[in-house]
């Protein structure tokens, strides 16, 4: 395969460009609709977890290239949000900051890009926490600076476009920094953050357009 073709980790699309997003050129998988993080995620979660018939999984705000593989997988999947009517797939009504599952009834949790939206996001972490099994895993991500060695966060800015300015979208209300792994670890967590370089080549990089920023992997230990 030409490592100038790009090539999606998440549908196997090879053949089709890339599309630009969001002001960005060449990040839109035209098959499956998967952005640079979305393809980074699928690395971990390949790795990372075991997708088998007996393994039950809850997904927060369930992005649509993620569902179409998961849903058919075969696995106990669960997707989730607190607005379920926004999404074109069979997603449910829940709260992140008040799971109705049971204690340990979980082996893996994912939430994209959710945590910054939650004004108690600790909450929301202990609640992934409470509902995964010992040993279960949480793969998180959110936006962060981490040249910042703090989190940034003023509740006081409430119009969207302060938020927008202060935190880089209107429904945001943070910033997170480096420090965001000690709110993990607050929750209980152990913490492994995954960037794309423990996996791929620079080349492989560039050619599946994937995020250099890392994924959170969330370990629940008792």
């Amino acid at each position: 395969m030409n490592e100038t073709e790009n090539y999606c980790s998440i549908c196997g699309n090879g053949s089709s460009p890339f599309k630009s997003y969001g002001g960005r050129t060449g990040v839109l998988c035209p098959v499956c609709g998967s952005l640079e993080r979305h393809r980074l995620i699928w690395h971990v979660v390949s790795r990372e977890c075991r997708l088998s018939e007996d393994v039950s999984f809850l997904h927060f705000a369930p992005e649509q290239c993620f569902y179409d593989k998961l849903a058919v997988s075969g696995i106990k999947y669960f997707p989730v949000d607190i607005n379920p009517e926004r999404f074109k797939n069979a997603c449910t009504h829940m709260n992140a900051t008040d799971i109705t599952f049971p204690d340990e009834s979980m082996d893996i949790v994912m939430a994209n890009h959710l945590l910054e939206h939650i004004p108690d996001d600790i909450k929301a972490m202990k609640e992934f926490f409470r509902v995964l099994k010992n040993g279960g895993i949480a793969v998180l991500t959110v936006p962060v600076k981490l040249g910042n060695e703090k989190t940034y966060e003023d509740f006081s800015i409430t119009d969207p476009q302060e938020r927008e300015k202060a935190f880089g979208q209107s429904d945001h209300v943070r910033w997170y920094g480096r420090d965001f792994t000690d709110r993990l670890k607050r929750a209980g967590f152990y913490i492994e953050e995954f960037f794309a370089k423990d996996c791929l080549s620079d080349s492989e990089i560039r050619r599946q357009v994937i995020d250099r920023s890392p994924v959170y992997i969330c370990r629940k230990r008792i």
